[in-house]
């Protein structure tokens, strides 16, 4: 579960219950088109960064998580690995 690590990350948790791991399942489903397992690979970022919302925000719920409720998209949104990569020119 990319978007569990994301969150842990995102929300400096220093333990990951298995209520996490609920919780990114039912978002997995949720995202899921009808029919499907799983959302398209394609959509693999916003799945990540919605599940990393969705767990944060019930860490906030359960007590688990002490982010600030306001903030957990912008926290989850830097903490998301951006690549960017240089062109290389033989030389």
């Amino acid at each position: 579960f990319p978007g569990v690590g994301l969150a842990a990350i995102a929300g400096h948790l220093t333990a990951i219950p298995d209520e996490a791991f609920i919780v990114a399942a039912d978002m997995l489903a949720s995202l899921a088109p009808s029919g499907a397992l799983y959302p398209p690979l394609a959509d693999l970022r916003s799945v990540s960064r919605a599940i990393a919302v969705a767990v944060l925000t019930a860490g906030l719920a359960q007590g688990w998580s002490s982010v600030e409720p306001k903030k957990i998209a912008e926290y989850v949104e830097a903490a998301m690995w951006e690549p960017a990569y240089r062109s290389y020119v033989p030389a």
